[in-house]
């Protein structure tokens, strides 16, 4: 058991090594405090921010044509819904699922982990877009120098992402539902309530790990949590979704098992 925890602790002091050298690089998922006062743009323009002050996560989408145009998405953050005069507060937005849903692409496929992840599927970086999951603080941006795609992300939405400090911030990721079967961490939280603690801004960039078993029935697993500064110094996020797949072995493969032992039995049977 101790050499287990002694190679998932080595793992993680190598990731976060990797991670801290391309922090200042082009990423896609950042925490920040939102700053933003009033609303400047959408139907409730000029009111006042209800996501204000609270941890928000932000995905980046970067025009590589355009910088100019490079500008954030909140994921499932506080919002207003109903006639303007009279709105209502809302716990998340329309936009609260990963991959978005406006994409129309389908969940995260969930891949076989190796050494200390063998015999688990979990989420990890691929082609697919959306799949590195990493959380990166939106300061990191910061650093970059004027002029540059990073520091025009940085500064996108009037800079109301970036105003706000996260100093004294102890990080968690609370667990709201879980479709039965998904995990998240090597604790294998699963139940709504359970925390994965990640720190302060410093302990940024972090990758929460999903995942299931290798043999778990295939299909669409999904992950509803929150962000929560276990410090008290900043509100809670919104509710948000990451959705993965678990996919079934292709048919081909499966033919070819088939047919592979059709073959040999009839070889058997004709000696």
């Amino acid at each position: 058991m101790k050499k287990n925890l002694w190679i998932l602790v080595a793992l993680a002091a190598c990731l976060s090594s990797h991670l801290s050298v391309n922090a200042q690089q082009q990423q896609s998922f950042y925490i920040t405090v939102d700053g933003q006062n009033p609303l400047t743009f959408g139907t409730y323009t000029g009111l006042e921010n209800p996501n204000l002050g609270r941890l928000t996560m932000l995905y980046a989408h970067w025009n590589q044509e355009t910088p100019a145009n490079n500008h954030f998405h909140s994921i499932g953050s506080y919002g207003y819904e109903g006639p303007v005069e009279s709105p209502t507060v809302t716990t998340t937005n329309t936009n609260n699922r990963i991959p978005e849903t406006y994409t129309g692409q389908a969940p995260l496929t969930l891949q076989p982990g190796t050494g200390a992840l063998a015999g688990r599927l979990i989420s990890t970086q691929t082609d697919e877009h959306y799949s590195d999951v990493t959380l990166y603080s939106i300061h990191d941006l910061g650093a970059a120098a004027e002029g540059t795609p990073e520091q025009i992300m940085y500064r996108s939405s009037g800079g109301g992402y970036a105003s706000t400090s996260m100093d004294g911030m102890n990080l968690a990721i609370e667990l709201v539902s879980m479709t039965p079967g998904l995990y998240l961490g090597t604790e294998q939280l699963s139940n709504p309530g359970d925390r994965l603690i990640v720190g302060g801004e410093t302990s940024l960039p972090f990758e929460p790990i999903f995942w299931t078993s290798d043999s778990a029935a295939p299909g669409t697993y999904s992950a509803e949590f929150k962000l929560i500064d276990l410090s008290g110094t900043y509100a809670d996020s919104g509710t948000m979704h990451f959705d993965f797949a678990v996919v079934p072995e292709p048919a081909s493969s499966s033919a070819l098992l088939i047919g592979t032992a059709v073959v040999g039995l009839a070889l058997r049977r004709r000696r």
